[in-house]
């Protein structure tokens, strides 16, 4: 099993709203670095906010920069602001992903093909991102150079402003962060489920298996589901003993 009284170990969470005290009070005094990344990783195009507990060397934060770079871009922010990155690059996906689907489905209502439809939006969303990124202009400016006066894009544009797009933004996600951080306050564990080494258990995902360890109220178990695998959980939930 995995010794947490080790206080060379490093454990690496992507949990959402669980800071790195958090996480101490689960693990003991070890090194945590917290990742928030998003799904564009599958594709090595991810966005990765990390953070860490001050006893994480930088050579030891470093390495795991190395990691996360390999898939994408990667941005370390202070461990009291991980909430709030989870809009910006977390969940921005979701966002882009519904913003591209109701044009894509508002031109195929007007007759365009599909296929035509999508594949201009997408380039759309990667030239309009690249100008952010590539040029010196502020986001403002770039605005402005798409909107001719008493143009469409100028009248689409009064039609979300008129509807406090902005405004929304803002106060939905906010009411999210701080369900997360409500949520960061409950407990890891099902305090009803008991768990020792030796027992057997079935998850709602993994399948059957047997309790290797149980430290500091996390559980090694290893899964016979084909492969053998051993996970280590911080939750119980999804669990039962057979």
């Amino acid at each position: 099993g995995i010794n947490f009284e080790n206080k060379d170990l490093l454990v690496i969470s992507i949990v959402a709203g669980k800071t790195v005290n958090d996480l101490k009070d689960i693990f003991g005094d070890v090194k945590i670095i917290r990742v928030m990344p998003n799904t564009p990783a599958l594709i090595n195009e991810g966005a990765t906010a990390l953070s860490r507990s001050n006893n994480v060397t930088d050579y030891e934060f470093n390495e795991v920069k190395k990691i996360f770079s390999s898939i994408g871009v990667v941005e370390e922010i202070p461990d009291n602001l991980m909430n709030e990155i989870i809009p910006v690059n977390g969940s921005m996906p979701a966002f882009l992903y519904y913003f591209a689907k109701c044009f894509i489905d508002k031109a195929v209502n007007d007759g365009i093909n599909y296929n035509i439809a999508k594949a201009l939006c997408v380039q759309g969303i990667i030239g309009s991102a690249k100008m952010i990124s590539d040029t010196t202009k502020s986001i403002d400016e770039l605005i402005k150079d798409v909107c001719s006066p008493k143009g469409a894009t100028l009248e689409g544009l009064s039609v979300l402003k008129e509807n406090n797009l902005e405004d929304k933004i803002e106060t939905k996600l906010t009411d999210g962060l701080k369900d997360i951080k409500i949520n960061k306050k409950d407990n890891f564990n099902d305090e009803d489920l008991e768990l020792k080494a030796g027992d057997h258990v079935e998850h709602n995902a993994y399948g059957s298996g047997i309790v290797v360890s149980i430290q500091k109220s996390v559980a090694t178990i290893a899964f016979s589901n084909g492969i053998g695998i051993k996970k280590i959980l911080t939750t119980y939930k999804g669990l039962k003993k057979r």
